[in-house]
């Protein structure tokens, strides 16, 4: 099995030690990979990105014919009927300085991946974050 795993940020080189793994250092909105990966895993990623729907199309081309994409995005607006107030008065600049990328609900999320032609298997509330 070959792993690839992709970073925009430095913390890519102390994980050469991992086996198995070839880890890149590249932003995600420069993925041209075609019908390369058959799995890709984006764990709270797309808040920090810019016109992340066009990194939802680079993913997908990215993927082989029945590849699969997994991936958890906090959604901010449902996490604020969670949370204390005390918390998001605390939280909310660093929120702000960190989700630069459109922020989505559950339905808008959606919506969002149909737009870019993903099948929806499974998809679910986690708490919010």
């Amino acid at each position: 099995m070959e792993v690839t795993g992709l970073d925009a940020k430095e913390f890519v080189s102390w994980s050469k030690l991992a086996r198995n793994v070839h880890f890149i250092q590249q932003d995600l909105i420069q993925l041209s990979e075609e019908n390369h990966y058959d799995f890709s895993l984006c764990i709270d990623v797309l808040e920090h990105i810019p016109g992340n729907k066009l990194v939802l199309e680079k993913i997908y081309r990215s993927l082989e014919p029945g590849g699969y994409f997994c991936r958890h995005m906090p959604d901010d607006k449902y996490s604020r009927r969670i949370f204390s107030k005390k918390f998001f008065k605390e939280f909310e600049k660093w929120v702000e300085d960190e989700h630069i990328g459109p922020q989505y609900t559950f339905k808008e999320m959606k919506n969002v991946f149909r737009s870019t032609e993903f099948a929806i298997i499974q998809a679910h509330n986690t708490f919010g974050y």
